[in-house]
């Protein structure tokens, strides 16, 4: 049986834009699994969620020594943006409408629209 381009699978393979990205996953689920390949299904599927398992109950006890409710790095990056807006003046212009002003431009900001007109 010979499959046509546009059959399922091959019209799926075709449209893949980033390829590489498709094989970093299929890589890194690979490298996971590797141990448990040749394993029988059963043992193969519970040795996956035991992983998976391990895996989520690290990642809760990273999430505890939490002091907030934000990741390090996003806290971090909100701190930089917040010095970065120190200096900023906020002027209400309309109900919905902001107008901020720094050192080095001025933005409109309209918040019912979700949009910012920078000039």
């Amino acid at each position: 049986m010979q499959l046509s381009l546009n059959t399922g699978v091959c019209v799926d393979l075709i449209s893949i834009k980033v390829e590489q990205l498709t094989n970093n996953i299929t890589a890194s689920f690979n490298n996971w699994v590797d141990e448990l390949r040749f394993m029988p299904l059963i043992a193969l599927l519970d040795g996956i969620r035991i992983r998976h398992t391990d895996q989520m109950y690290t990642k809760k006890i990273t999430a505890d020594r939490w002091n907030g409710k934000l990741t390090s790095n996003v806290q971090n990056r909100i701190n930089i943006l917040l010095k970065k807006a120190r200096g900023a003046r906020v002027i209400q212009c309309g109900k919905y409408e902001f107008q901020v002003d720094s050192s080095t431009e001025t933005c409109v900001v309209k918040l019912d629209e979700g949009t910012c007109i920078c000039g």
